[in-house]
């Protein structure tokens, strides 16, 4: 349930399967406006900006050190790889969030965003490295390709906006809202079955600490 567009409870229930949407109140007058009712557009996957350490990131898969400190979402460790994965499998997708690198542990070291996350071998990742550049990089049967690479300052401390977006095949790439690449090239992962690409949205660091707040995925 989301309310002012910020997720503020979750659950699960197989009781109602389906069933008709509308209004409902109790010893109340209320006035309604602009009701939707439909799986798209804009289906969401997961958004959260991680201000109730209980209601999201609980319900994340994560390898790494994370925790919900002061509204956002924490990775400490600088051992290795570090991800966080959430929402439902979808094919097209789009996915933003906040990220603020705290500390590179190698010159290799970086701290991203994942989308297309199939398991801990295949997935598409944007990462804002240490070597001052921010990268698209698809990850197939454990071995990496990068895509493109562009220059860009990457500060430990400063905060940075990025974005993914996965459409109809093509995809783009946004770092503070500014377009930094965009393909029509099959990005992959493969997918588990034959002509798809599916996946879920997550977090991903490697040798970094990082903050992560205000993260959205939706379906187009």
């Amino acid at each position: 349930m989301y309310l002012d567009d910020r997720l503020v409870l979750t659950a699960y229930d197989s009781a109602l399967a389906e069933g008709n949407a509308g209004f409902v109140m109790y010893r109340a007058s209320a006035d309604f406006d602009n009701l939707i009712v439909t799986s798209n557009p804009l289906t969401s996957i997961y958004r959260t900006d991680f201000e109730n350490g209980s209601a999201g990131p609980a319900n994340w898969r994560n390898l790494g050190d994370w925790r919900v400190v002061g509204g956002a979402y924490q990775q400490a460790s600088t051992f290795g790889d570090a991800r966080a994965i959430a929402g439902a499998t979808t094919h097209d997708q789009i996915a933003q969030v906040r990220v603020r690198p705290t500390a590179f542990a190698a010159p290799s070291a970086w701290a991203g965003l994942l989308a297309r996350y199939e398991d801990d071998g295949n997935y598409l990742y944007v990462s804002l490295r240490q070597n001052n550049t921010v990268t698209l990089r698809r990850l197939i049967n454990g071995q990496i390709t990068q895509m493109f690479s562009a220059p860009l300052t990457v500060t430990p401390g400063a905060w940075y906006t990025i974005r993914i977006e996965v459409v109809a095949g093509k995809t783009r790439v946004y770092v503070n809202d500014q377009l930094t690449f965009s393909t029509n090239e099959d990005v992959g992962p493969p997918g588990p079955n034959p002509g798809g690409q599916w996946g879920r949205v997550g977090l991903v660091t490697y040798k970094a600490t990082a903050d992560y707040d205000d993260f959205l995925a939706y379906q187009p």
